[in-house]
């Protein structure tokens, strides 16, 4: 992601944001699977809303929120010529 940033394709602060985001998304699974394993459980990555607080969950809706709007900007910016 820096060195997209670094080539411009998307500004520092994107790159960054869409960083925080990717890692939060990874910690939330990784916790998620933690708790499988401690129950025995094979783990995987579908997690129910009501296992997350609030706090998670609204953070979650962020993350999802960065990702689209960069997705957004890409598509736009490299839109296949017709």
């Amino acid at each position: 992601l820096l060195a997209v940033a670094s080539h411009g394709a998307v500004s520092a602060e994107r790159a960054h944001d869409l960083r925080d985001a990717l890692e939060f998304i990874a910690h939330i699974r990784l916790q998620h699977q933690a708790r499988q394993i401690a129950q025995a459980v094979a783990p995987d990555n579908l997690i129910a809303p009501s296992e997350l607080s609030d706090f998670e969950r609204e953070h979650l809706r962020h993350a999802f929120r960065v990702i689209a709007k960069l997705r957004d900007v890409l598509e736009h910016r490299y839109q296949p010529a017709r």
